[in-house]
């Protein structure tokens, strides 16, 4: 597992990756990150559904690209 996480300087941004970098399943992205850094993400919804699944299992509420 690979994670950045620069919270203390980019308002709660952070990337953790669970598998393969190459796989946009293995992404999970936080709510600072998408908003901070989302128009990166446009036209990868991989990796948003593979951030939703993981908030899910956590019994967080999901992310969207309106945050944006």
């Amino acid at each position: 597992m690979v994670e950045f996480d620069a919270s203390r300087s980019c308002h709660g941004a952070s990337i953790i990756v669970r598998g393969e970098p190459w796989d946009p399943r293995s992404w999970e992205v936080s709510t600072g990150f998408l908003r901070k850094w989302g128009w990166i993400l446009k036209g990868c919804p991989d990796i948003l559904e593979a951030t939703n699944y993981c908030r899910h299992n956590k019994g967080e509420k999901k992310l969207s690209f309106k945050l944006l």
